[in-house]
């Protein structure tokens, strides 16, 4: 049985010593307690839906998360217009997204779960671990959970809120506040469960989530525009976001954009017409009237920028059109999975794209049709580069990682070499709660 849980989507393979299930916080703690008395180290993993090799143990023990996918009933509250709800760390996406719309046929104000990770099958603590929000503009998951339940690498159990270190006091976190303080990247993050997010498993592992749930849209609609240079592209996006700003009845959800070397990946999506370099896929949403006016000022910004392309627009105002655009990331990533592609994100800048534009085509010229591809986020500055060669012919060494679908084992070289200050931060963090290094080994750090 343990060989099933010996990778991920990544295609990597590690060996284990044992693999537990625990069901429940107490079993969790007992688990992990036995481990840190032998000093025998531990590879968190729940869905394993991760292609960064962060559930790929290394001659490690395996606690699996899978079994820990309690609920709890949504919790509204009418004064803020906000829900929230309690799940284990093996609650998955799409049983979340279940118990959403279930709740919804009844209730007066409709409720989401806004980040916008595109794998339903993750599980939240993974989401959590890795910091994963897909598309969605803002705070993404750090903004999402309202508080966790952590065992620690001795099995104590630690309540977290987020943004608030108050309930870490006689816990062996209370000591953090000194390496923290003196961290290069001090002011940049508060040690709460927003530091804990995004720590893939290194600093404790996520037992249970509060998960925040806000008012939903009433409506929403996507924009699927071609470009043909990059610079095109940003000045309409530019101009678009402007209009969008002066309207405070209108939200900005998704704003992506996607090489040509995207084309022609998926079966059944639209292809990119002749002459185009790149696509945006923008989300707004807000009451119909609002929204069917926005894409007509689109329009007239599309005509002016890129007369020969803006009649290939398309928009997406009815939910099974948006549903199928919006799937169109998604498909890209499992398509790349299934070839066990390399990933890589780097933070980059908007004027990095044209400032950098011959170096991307260079990228693209760089490998055989449909070995390598590359896309982003614009508003949080993501590259994503995903390829088949040993290495990437290019290199971006002055632009950090990101931890975009997470640094695990396959980013862990590269992010020490771009992000020095970052990793010396959460290895002074390690050093505290962890000092044995029991946690996730080979992971991030």
């Amino acid at each position: 049985m343990i060989e099933s849980y010996l990778s991920d989507e990544s295609g990597v393979e590690g060996q284990a010593t044992g693999i537990a299930f625990p069901k429940s916080i107490e079993e969790l703690q007992e688990t992990v307690k036995k481990a840190a008395e032998k000093k025998e180290k531990i590879t968190i993993q729940s869905g394993r839906t991760g292609f960064c090799g962060g559930a790929v143990p290394q001659d490690s023990f395996i606690i699996n998360m899978s079994k820990m996918n309690h609920a709890g009933e949504i919790i509204f509250d009418a004064e803020k217009r906000t829900g929230e709800i309690t799940v284990g760390a093996g609650f998955t996406l799409a049983n979340l997204n279940t118990i959403i719309d279930t709740y919804n046929r009844k209730a007066p104000i409709k409720l989401q779960f806004y980040p916008n990770p595109s794998e339903t099958e993750a599980t939240l603590g993974g989401i959590a671990a890795t910091a994963a929000c897909g598309s969605a503009i803002g705070p993404g998951i750090k903004g999402a959970v309202k508080s966790i339940v952590l065992v620690d690498a001795r099995g104590g159990i630690q309540s977290i809120k987020n943004n608030s270190s108050s309930s870490l006091c006689s816990s062996p976190y209370s000591s953090l506040s000194t390496s923290f303080s003196s961290s290069p990247l001090r002011g940049e993050a508060r040690w709460g469960a927003d530091v804990i997010i995004g720590s893939e498993g290194t600093l404790g592992i996520i037992a249970e989530l509060t998960l925040l749930l806000t008012a939903a849209p009433p409506c929403t609609y996507g924009l699927f525009a071609f470009f043909d240079t990059y610079q095109n592209a940003l000045q309409f996006y530019t101009e678009y976001k402007h209009y969008l700003s002066t309207n405070t009845a209108i939200l900005l959800n998704v704003a992506d954009w996607f090489d040509l070397s995207c084309n022609d990946r998926v079966a059944g999506f639209p292809q990119f017409p002749e002459n185009t370099a790149l696509a945006l896929w923008l989300e707004i949403a807000g009451e119909e009237d609002v929204l069917l006016d926005s894409l007509e000022t689109a329009m007239t910004l599309l005509d002016k920028t890129i007369p020969t392309l803006a009649d290939k627009t398309l928009a997406a105002t009815e939910e099974t059109d948006l549903k199928r655009l919006k799937t169109f990331r998604h498909q890209l990533t499992e398509d790349a999975n299934q070839k066990q592609m390399k990933t890589i994100d780097y933070v980059i800048t908007k004027d990095f794209l044209v400032k950098n534009e011959d170096i991307l085509q260079q990228l693209r010229a760089s490998a055989p049709p449909r070995e390598l591809f590359f896309m982003g986020h614009l508003e949080t500055n993501i590259l994503n580069i995903r390829y088949n060669q040993d290495s990437l012919p290019l290199s971006f060494k002055d632009n950090p990682v990101s931890h975009e679908h997470g640094i695990g084992q396959a980013k862990r070289s590269l992010f020490l070499q771009n992000n020095p200050e970052e990793a010396a931060m959460w290895t002074a963090l390690k050093k505290v709660v962890d000092s044995d290094g029991l946690l996730n080994p080979g992971v991030l750090i």
